[in-house]
């Protein structure tokens, strides 16, 4: 979970769900503030900066691709996504651009997945994929 900072008192737990010491008049002024567009970028201190170190995975992270019936093995389609997670969204498309929901997937490593299709039978045309973090 990313962490969150805020100048003056405020801060986060390492959870990032927990706010200490904090003066709740003051912090309701910030976000007005922030709201109401009184706060910039310009005045932003570059040590409030998101810190890449904080961020599970890269931001925008995903991986698309499309397929056929014979990309699958008996019903099932494995996925090489490279994200390097165990954990994402999944989105499955039919050949009518309908969303699905797959019987079930498995996470093999942090790089392949495995997707359950066979509850859909046989599947007509092209489908698609959608990883994302």
């Amino acid at each position: 979970m990313a962490y969150i900072v805020w100048t003056k008192a405020y801060s986060a737990s390492d959870e990032g769900s927990i706010l200490y010491a904090v003066n709740l008049g003051s912090l309701q002024a910030d976000i007005a503030a922030v709201i109401n567009g009184g706060i910039t970028d310009i005045n932003i201190s570059a040590s409030a900066a998101i810190q890449a170190s904080k961020v599970t995975g890269a931001a925008g992270t995903s991986y698309t691709d499309a397929f056929t019936n014979a990309d699958l093995v008996a019903g099932v389609l494995t996925v090489t996504h490279n994200m390097g997670t165990k954990y994402f969204n999944v989105n499955i498309f039919d050949g009518s651009d309908k969303m699905i929901i797959p019987n079930e997937v498995t996470i093999i490593d942090l790089n392949t997945a495995s997707v359950d299709l066979n509850g859909y039978g046989t599947i007509a045309g092209t489908w698609n994929l959608r990883f994302s973090l």
